[in-house]
């Protein structure tokens, strides 16, 4: 039997939550990034470099998506994603927050496995 597990490290979830988290921040709390803004801009540049990082290639369509692709042997496709960006004043630990976050981590325990 094949062990298909797949770890997905705390510290690297809390370092992708964190970090991308700290773009838009405001002074009083909370994040600002509205979609094609300077802060959603530096956070796509972010999200980038990472899944470059994991080993994809990056590519993005004519209204700002990102999509990373590792090829594999097999004609399948896995497809995860989230929104960057954030309604006003959103919090660091919010849905689409993490959401990110999980992929890029997922995607990062996928390839090293």
């Amino acid at each position: 039997m094949v062990d298909m597990s797949l770890a997905v490290e705390p510290a690297e979830m809390k370092f992708l939550v964190e970090t991308l988290g700290a773009i838009g921040e405001q002074p009083g709390g909370g994040i600002i990034r509205h979609v094609y803004d300077q802060a959603w801009i530096a956070a796509r540049r972010q999200v980038a470099d990472w899944l470059r990082d994991a080993g994809l290639q990056v590519r993005e369509d004519a209204v700002g998506n990102l999509f990373g692709r590792l090829e594999g042997e097999r004609r399948r496709t896995i497809l995860t994603g989230s929104h960057i960006d954030t309604v006003r004043l959103g919090g660091r630990y919010e849905k689409r927050r993490t959401a990110a976050s999980t992929a890029i981590s997922g995607v990062h325990g996928a390839c090293s496995a």
